[in-house]
């Protein structure tokens, strides 16, 4: 008896946000369906307001910084309560910065 092998059929736009959610861990497939959606909503270039969305999350940007040295430091970095967002420390890992929010950190 002849056995036919399954194929998985690929789309492209799956295995795109497949590798964005390798990229930045802390977001999982349906935040990342939202943030697209949210993207596609606002005024501008899809790309641009996309890269700012995932972008702006605390522990995106204090890895982009380069104030430590991988992602998953920074997770435990913000979970551990040591990051001051306008002198009021948030251990949310979803929380997004604004342009003029000024970061400061425990020592």
């Amino acid at each position: 008896m002849y056995v036919k092998k399954k194929r998985y059929n690929f789309k492209k736009e799956f295995t795109d946000v497949r590798l964005a959610r390798h990229f930045y861990v802390t977001h999982t497939y349906k935040l990342l369906h939202k943030i697209i959606k949210k993207a596609k909503k606002k005024d501008g270039l899809f790309e641009t307001n996309l890269i700012s969305f995932m972008e702006c999350r605390l522990p995106s940007f204090i890895y982009r910084t380069s104030f430590l040295p991988n992602m998953f430091e920074s997770i435990n970095f913000i979970k551990n309560n040591n990051i001051a967002v306008n002198k009021i420390f948030k251990p949310m890992i979803y929380f997004v910065i604004k342009i003029m929010d000024i970061i400061t950190f425990r020592v």
